[in-house]
């Protein structure tokens, strides 16, 4: 068994090395040249980024992405320089045909491919190899078999995620929640709460806890609101069948000068306006806090218009 085990001499002397030549093979679909093509930051062709991460080994850099959302399957980065100040950016996933019993080929399946500025050379949570490229079609049984790009997507899989992309995925979130918040807040016509006042800090320790929490208190117009729901109510219904109408600091009320019965629909409708414009406070009322900061350090989108 120890002769199936022992590596055999070479006269590679980069072998097992960041310098040794690794071939990775890309699969993509049959619409790739045009979806590449269509995209008006590539400079390039799609014919001319085959031609060139095909035909001469470069040094690239290989980092750890987040997990698919749809299928969980890992995914990794892949930046490829190819001079005046730029580079190929790929996100792949790891692709495995099945030859026979004893045979699997891989290659890394291409989800999105594009040029970038390329200034720095990245180096946390980083994988640097020296590699050549070959195009492949998704549909055909193609790849490669070598201990050398097996370790290779080994050293990236165990790697940490950079922080960079994690920090852009966590302020995707953050905005996207800020959008929500901000159209619960924001009126038909774009109208924002008007603030009456807002009074200084004051600390204070809320039931069950022992850490003392930082409160602002923001008064706001309810006058405005009340008169924005009256206009709500009149966009509603036909004045013309309304006896009456009109919003107190307590209740709202609608009398119409026939009988009728509001409709399932109609009802929603108005449910929908006191959710949006009110709400009570009380003993069970949820609280809602966040604390921390952001900050903003990663440079990757660079200017296309240089410095006035």
């Amino acid at each position: 068994m120890a002769e199936f085990n022992r590596r055999p001499e070479t006269n590679n002397i980069f072998e097992g090395t960041s310098d040794e030549i690794i071939e990775v093979v890309l699969k993509v679909k049959d619409d790739f040249n045009d979806r590449y093509n269509r995209n008006p930051e590539n400079k390039l062709r799609s014919e001319q980024i085959r031609d060139l991460l095909s035909n001469e080994n470069r040094i690239c850099y290989f980092q750890k992405q987040k997990a698919d959302d749809q299928t969980n399957r890992s995914r990794h980065k892949i930046i490829i320089p190819i001079g005046n100040e730029r580079a190929i950016e790929t996100i792949v996933g790891l692709w495995t045909d099945k030859i026979d019993t004893f045979t699997e080929l891989y290659s890394y399946r291409v989800a999105k491919l594009k040029e970038i500025s390329f200034f720095n050379e990245p180096t946390k949570n980083t994988t640097k190899r020296n590699c050549v490229f070959r195009f492949a079609d998704i549909d055909k049984k193609d790849g490669t078999s070598a201990n050398n790009f097996k370790e290779l997507y080994k050293a990236v899989e165990s790697s940490e995620i950079p922080l960079i992309d994690v920090n852009k995925d966590k302020d995707r979130q953050i905005w996207e929640k800020y959008v929500v918040a901000l159209k619960k807040l924001v009126k038909q016509k774009e109208q924002v709460w008007k603030i009456q006042n807002i009074k200084m800090p004051y600390a204070e320790t809320r039931q069950g806890e022992t850490e003392r929490a930082n409160y602002i208190d923001i008064f706001i117009n309810e006058t405005e609101l009340r008169e924005q729901l009256e206009n709500d109510i009149l966009e509603l219904f036909n004045e013309n069948e309304l006896e009456d109408y009109g919003v107190s600091e307590n209740k709202a009320f609608v009398e119409f000068k026939n009988y009728r019965e509001l409709g399932q629909v109609e009802l929603n409708q108005l449910k929908e306006l006191g959710d949006e414009l009110f709400y009570e406070l009380s003993s069970i009322s949820p609280f809602h806090t966040i604390s921390g900061k952001i900050e903003f350090k990663y440079s990757e989108n660079v200017s296309k218009y240089p410095p006035h």
